[in-house]
């Protein structure tokens, strides 16, 4: 076994530890948590478990062979599906943060205060301004490797459809 296996066998594995450590924070900011804290928290920690678990899937899957194989097997149509499926639920998780934006800003027209933690225009009293990367830093994060692994597979398809064509 080499150093390189090794090292990505135990950084797969801390961080999976590292992703279910911060899925309990996800839990706790729904727990204990109310209005805008509990809206941060959740954000946080669920970004730091699905990105954290997104490269220990990568790490691991550098480290056993068979996935390798698995992945170089697969025909170029197969892998282009994958990307395509893949950059269309990026798509779609990052809708809610387009539709936000723009009741939002119908909200702001109207004369209105937008209540970030609840999602509602309110008319009566002014709201704290709450950041996007604290309201929908999940959505983002999630449609951010949802992107990338599409990208990822798009060019693995190009790889392998150059590779059939050079051994023709």
């Amino acid at each position: 076994m080499s150093t390189r296996t090794k090292v990505l066998g135990v950084v797969g594995t801390l961080l999976v530890l590292l992703s279910l450590y911060s899925f309990g924070g996800v839990l706790q900011a729904a727990m204990l948590f109310t209005g805008a804290k509990a809206v941060r928290n959740f954000n946080l920690w669920a970004s730091l478990s699905l990105m954290s678990f997104a490269f220990a899937a990568y790490c691991l899957f550098l480290v056993w062979p068979a996935c390798r194989r698995v992945l170089s097997q697969m025909r170029p149509a197969a892998l282009a599906l994958i990307g395509t499926v893949s950059v269309f639920l990026a798509v779609v998780v990052t809708w809610p943060v387009i539709e936000e934006f723009l009741e939002i800003d119908r909200c702001l027209d109207s004369g209105g205060s937008f209540d970030y933690v609840r999602s509602l225009c309110d008319a009566q009293q002014n709201h704290r301004y709450l950041p996007l990367a604290d309201r929908q830093g999940f959505r983002i994060i999630t449609a951010f490797v949802f992107a990338v692994l599409g990208v990822a597979m798009f060019l693995a398809a190009r790889h392998a459809s150059r590779r059939r064509l050079s051994a023709l």
